[in-house]
Order: structure tokens, then C-alpha cells, then sequence
């Protein structure tokens, strides 16, 4: 299609496009693990090194395969560290009763923790970097952590307890997700493709 517009000629709209019967996610790859001292927010500088795609019949697959190709282990159950904006809580909002019933539980700041609990579901409060009792440093120690939600509160404010969080995360290899429409797409995944198998999808298939 790209060819045929470069040499002119007429393209079909995108909505006039035959449906394959497939989706195809597409994803950059950012290797924030070896610069693990770099601001993980995204910005104009560039900083992707690759791209992954998941291609499946069913658009949560495909989304989940896309995120494995840079997390492969991305979808075993356990702990979720979640502090975010407040003008962000609400992206998980439709998602924390699915995400608790599937088998994951929330480790969370303290005005994201009031926020889950609200919903009727069980979080356990984190500290602040600079107070007393388990803090969010410590938490992300845990082998059972997978995955991190964390908004910035202000993207210009250097050294913040998101910052340390981000940084952390990455340090343990834990995914990071620090977009609103990121984290309302692993959600989305993880809760479509609960108990559903993910398989390999080759060329030749989506060609017959």
C-alpha cells in the first residue's frame, strides 16, 4: 500500500481495506535496562532500538503477544505496584476487580491504596521512600512482583518517589508501564486471555 502511494497511484481508504480476519500490534523496544540511571518517561529524544509485533485472530492475544516479545514473562500471576496520578486512577478503574479475580494483588502508595480499596477490593499500603516501615524500594525486592502502573505526578520534577519507583523497576526487570493507554492495554490483555492459550500464529496460516 505504501508502495503504491509513493508512485502514485490510487489506495483504498482504511476502512475500505479487505479484513484478514487478524490484528497486528505493533510496539517499540526501549532498553532502558542498560541505562538504568535514565529517566524512563518518554520524551522527543530517541531512545527505541527495535519494534515486537503479535498478530493473533483475537485482538487481547495480539496485544499480549506484542508486550511478550519484550516481557516473556508477562501474564504469570502476582503482585502489581501501583502509585499513580491522581488525575490518572481512573484508567484502572474498570479493570481492578478483573485483574484481583484472575489471580493478581495490589501493592500501592497511599492515595492509590485508599483509591483500590474503594472498590471493595485488598491492597497493601507502601511507604514513601523517606518514611518508616516497607517502602516502595523494598517491595519491588519481591520475587513475586511483576509488573509496575506508575503515572507521573510531574513529568519535569527530578528525583521523585516515581522516579526511584521507574528506575527500580527496571533495575529489577520488572515491566514498567507509565502511560494511562499502556496500562488500560495490559489490563485489557491479561483479563481477555485469562485461561485462554496463547500460541505462535506463522504466515502461512494467516495466508490461506
Amino acid at each position: 500500500i505504501a508502495t503504491d502511494a509513493m508512485l502514485g497511484d490510487k489506495i483504498l481508504n482504511r476502512h475500505d481495506q479487505p479484513n484478514t480476519g487478524y490484528f497486528s500490534v505493533k510496539q517499540s523496544t526501549f532498553p532502558f535496562d542498560r541505562f538504568i540511571q535514565d529517566n524512563v518517561l518518554l520524551g522527543p529524544k530517541m531512545r527505541s532500538t527495535g519494534e515486537t509485533m503479535g498478530i493473533d485472530s483475537n485482538l487481547e492475544k495480539a496485544i499480549l503477544k506484542s508486550y511478550q516479545g519484550n516481557y516473556p514473562n508477562l501474564g504469570s500471576r502476582g503482585k502489581i505496584l501501583i502509585s499513580l496520578a491522581d488525575n490518572t486512577k481512573d484508567t484502572i478503574a474498570p479493570f481492578i476487580k478483573s485483574l484481583y479475580k484472575i489471580g493478581f494483588t495490589f501493592v500501592a502508595t497511599r492515595g492509590t491504596c485508599e483509591y483500590i480499596k474503594q472498590y471493595g477490593v485488598p491492597c497493601q499500603l507502601v511507604k514513601k521512600i523517606d518514611e518508616d516501615g516497607l517502602n516502595i524500594l523494598e517491595v519491588l525486592k519481591d520475587e513475586s512482583m511483576k509488573m509496575v502502573f506508575n503515572t507521573p505526578q510531574n513529568q519535569n520534577q527530578s528525583q521523585n518517589d516515581g522516579e526511584h519507583i521507574r528506575n527500580s523497576a527496571i533495575a529489577y526487570a520488572i515491566p514498567c508501564f507509565t502511560r494511562p493507554e499502556n496500562i488500560k492495554a495490559v489490563a485489557m490483555a491479561l483479563i481477555g486471555t485469562h485461561e485462554k492459550e496463547i500460541i505462535p500464529l506463522s504466515l502461512q496460516e494467516m495466508i490461506r
